[in-house]
């Protein structure tokens, strides 16, 4: 595992997410560095927190199309900053909308709401894994 990936999981547990990802982006692929915060979340025993696929899939379908964007740019490693710029919105609303998502989805970390999404795209892609 590369020791930037290593270095982001350990930051993005003590808040500093949006620092670590635009240092980071220089030097790592974001999908690729995403996969591997993944993989080692996973390897952690973090875990989804829903019982069931259907469970999380009822959880994303009460998101906004808006929160849904959000989410997904998210998930891929865009700052709030980034995000705002993609979707023509202010930063703080990227940040409230934030909330919102992750109290919809019953997570706390980003690195969290990056494994949910991604498993989310992974079913709405027909690869039940």
């Amino acid at each position: 595992m590369p020791e930037e990936a290593k270095w982001y999981v350990v930051h993005t547990y003590s808040g500093y997410e949006n620092k670590v990802a635009s240092n980071l982006e220089k030097t790592v692929e974001k999908t690729q560095l995403l996969s591997t915060v993944a993989e080692v979340m996973q390897g952690l025993g973090t875990e989804l927190p829903f019982s069931s696929d259907a469970e999380m899939m009822a959880a994303y379908g009460k998101l906004t199309e808006q929160e849904k964007r959000i989410a997904q740019l998210a998930s891929q490693g865009y700052v709030n900053g980034e995000i705002a710029r993609k979707l023509g919105i202010a930063p703080k609303t990227v940040r409230n909308q934030k909330v919102y998502i992750k109290q919809k989805l019953c997570v706390t970390t980003p690195a969290s709401l990056g494994l949910v999404i991604r498993r989310v795209m992974e079913i709405l892609n027909g690869r039940n894994s």
